[in-house]
């Protein structure tokens, strides 16, 4: 306890707002193929156990001095692995993207979510998919309303 109390504490030139404090990144996320859940129980990251100690590791990261980043998804607690594990193409569909660009065509779309996971998207996990499409509907009904009768 005394490790992680005094990792919590520490000041760099006795500024708190000189460092950046995390639970995740792209960088650890990416290298190691896991997510915070993922780490804590590699065999079942979506259960309520690996989940709360994940959310408690954001509750310390949020009270602790220095600025917070989150990893996208980490909000909702996705718990896939990161775009380079899940969907290998995309890279090389931005490298593709980059001369024609310059070109002058237009720029190549990718989806933020897919209802496949392994279809390339932004955040390609069931997980997402689920937290959009029910975010949708509970929270933007008024999408639906606008689909329904402004669209023809």
């Amino acid at each position: 306890m005394a490790a992680i109390a005094g990792a919590l504490t520490h000041r760099y030139n006795d500024r708190p707002l000189a460092r950046v404090v995390f639970t995740e990144s792209h960088d650890e996320d990416g290298n190691n193929g896991g997510r915070l859940p993922h780490d804590i129980d590699p065999q079942h990251p979506d259960s309520f156990w690996a989940k709360k100690r994940s959310t408690l590791g954001a509750a310390i990261m949020f009270s602790t001095p220095g600025i917070p980043m989150m990893f996208r998804g980490q909000e909702i607690q996705l718990t896939g692995a990161v775009m380079r594990q899940t969907a290998p193409a995309l890279p090389e569909q931005f490298d593709a993207d980059r001369p024609a660009r310059f070109r002058g065509e237009l720029p190549a779309m990718v989806p933020v979510v897919d209802k496949d996971p392994l279809a390339p998207s932004a955040l390609p996990t069931p997980d997402s998919w689920e937290w959009s499409s029910e975010t949708g509907r509970t929270r933007a009904p008024a999408r639906d309303w606008f689909s329904r009768h402004l669209t023809a």
